[in-house]
């Protein structure tokens, strides 16, 4: 099967597919298109496993992986049929139904709490939402995760849209060199992508304020549209057995083995020592297990009705009544429950 090079990561992150070239192997297995935002490093890794540790193959699938810039994108191109699965927020499900009326499901979910971070310098500290008026905060897009989780932040806090300047930054630690500077007094994150200033080799002061003590909601989710999860039940069910065997494999270890194996398939120039790649994901493994083994993947009521009545407190997204966000009925079949 065929790699992902630097030049299809930008195809796939302009919308174009990373087509894998065919071999004996991949005949008769049926070919599913998969978006990931940020698939230069391990945020992805469980996903990533699935192609090159064989689990989508055990599922008769043959998985593309496709990049998308946001998770915003990535939810267009599910909508749009142009791949049926992805790995997003579940911020950007919640306004993609709420706002279009997007016809998608969350199948599964990997992160119960946001795994974001707000990032400051001390002599200049954001320790909680109320003390963000007059700041400049760094995101990496408007109307991206970063955005979203910020609306929800300021509302919280009391404060309107406005009370910050938003600044477009470059998502990973390096962005925080403009804290430094006196640039920005904040940046957002994802953790793993701030992971080398939260490292204590990293010599440095930083103020870390977890976006979930402000936002409670799920983080990413496993999606497709209803319309596979109602008339392709086997092909949804094969997608999340694939990304739990993955889990599974990745958490049985060694960990050190899997980041090569996909480091050897796909471009991950993100990826840092291996070392830092290891910690990352086993940091990773648990946030996935922090709920306990058996709530593995699973989507949590508490959290999902948290989520919706943060968007709807807040004004950003009201979802209609009766409408189905989420099932675990793949989760519960998948790991033979």
């Amino acid at each position: 099967m065929g790699g992902l090079t630097r030049r299809c990561l930008l195809g796939g992150l302009a919308g174009l597919p990373v087509v894998a070239r065919g071999s004996a192997e991949t005949i008769g297995l049926e070919r599913i298109t998969v978006v990931c935002p940020n698939v230069s490093n391990t945020s992805n890794l469980a996903v990533l496993n699935a192609e090159t540790g064989g689990h989508f193959a055990a599922q008769g699938l043959l998985a593309t992986m496709v990049g998308s810039g946001t998770g915003v994108g990535a939810l267009q191109q599910l909508a749009a049929g142009r791949c049926q699965f992805l790995r997003a927020q579940a911020i950007e499900l919640i306004r993609a139904v709420a706002r279009q009326q997007a016809p998608l499901v969350a199948i599964a979910c990997d992160e119960h709490s946001i795994q974001y971070v707000m990032l400051s310098a001390p002599d200049r500290a954001v320790r909680d939402a109320s003390g963000l008026r007059g700041k400049r905060v760094g995101v990496l897009a408007v109307g991206s995760t970063m955005d979203n989780y910020l609306d929800v932040m300021l509302h919280h806090a009391g404060l309107p849209l406005d009370a910050v300047e938003r600044r477009v930054i470059g998502m990973n630690a390096g962005a925080f060199e403009l804290v430094r500077l006196g640039r920005l007094d904040a940046i957002i994150l994802p953790h793993e992508a701030a992971w080398p200033l939260l490292h204590p080799s990293a010599g440095e002061a930083v103020v870390v304020l977890p976006i979930s003590l402000a936002v409670a909601m799920p983080g990413h989710c496993l999606m497709t549209t209803r319309a596979i999860a109602e008339q392709r039940p086997e092909l949804a069910l094969g997608f999340v057995r694939a990304v739990a065997a993955s889990m599974l494999e990745i958490i049985a270890g060694p960990i050190d083995a899997v980041v090569a194996r996909c480091a050897a398939r796909f471009d991950m120039p993100g990826l840092g020592p291996m070392a830092q790649s290891v910690a990352i994901v086993q940091w990773q493994v648990e946030t996935w297990l922090a709920d306990g083994r058996a709530a593995l993947l699973r989507n949590l009521e508490a959290g999902w009705h948290a989520g919706l009545a943060e968007m709807a407190e807040a004004g950003l997204a009201t979802v209609p009544a009766g409408v189905e966000l989420y099932t675990n009925r793949f989760v519960g079949q998948a790991l033979g429950e």
